[in-house]
């Protein structure tokens, strides 16, 4: 039995989400270019349906403004590893993302709010970014390891390339980590 094919917009998100691995509603929607958040939630809600992608959501007093936190599923393996786009190893991480903790996933969410910020900063300046997550980093084994968080260039007008290894470290991180 063959799958369905998907839309553009719905494969879009889940490349977003795989190298990323968690993003937020208002998130993918800027990435996506949309102007209404009502679409990115049509798509969204297609992929939840179909089990393409899971979603953390709560309606506690307290959280009641936060926007959902999206994370591929189980069901993505399939429609993922038929490109060969992927890396095999981070597909198989799949199974443990809706386990994973909310440190984790605010560290995920807030590599992707420095990807956007750096995304419009080019715009205005009209550099050329290249951005690349842990995520894509995985295919090149001569980086050094472990891998950084993100690695990005920037070009500007004239041709000169800046290029920056990203490692975000959290306030609560131990000492002993660090130097390691």
């Amino acid at each position: 039995m063959d799958r369905p094919t998907l839309p553009t917009t719905q494969l879009d998100i889940l490349q977003y989400l795989y190298r990323f691995r968690f993003l937020t509603s208002t998130q993918l929607q800027r990435l996506l270019n949309h102007n209404n958040i009502r679409l990115t939630n049509y798509h969204l809600k297609n992929l939840i349906t179909q089990n393409y992608i899971g979603k953390h959501y709560s309606r506690s007093l307290g959280l009641a403004n936060q926007p959902a936190v999206y994370y591929l599923s189980s069901g993505s393996i399939k429609v993922l590893s038929d490109s060969h786009n992927f890396d095999k190893r981070a597909l198989k991480r799949i199974y443990r993302e809706k386990i994973r903790s909310q440190q984790f996933i605010a560290h995920s969410s807030f590599i992707a709010e420095y990807f956007l910020y750096l995304r419009g900063e080019s715009d205005k300046t009209k550099h050329k970014l290249h951005f690349f997550t842990k995520t894509d980093l995985l295919a090149h084994p001569y980086l050094i390891h472990p891998l950084p968080d993100a690695y990005f260039a920037r070009v500007d007008k004239s041709g000169n390339t800046k290029r920056y290894f990203v490692e975000v470290v959290e306030d609560s991180s131990p000492r002993f980590a660090l130097r390691k």
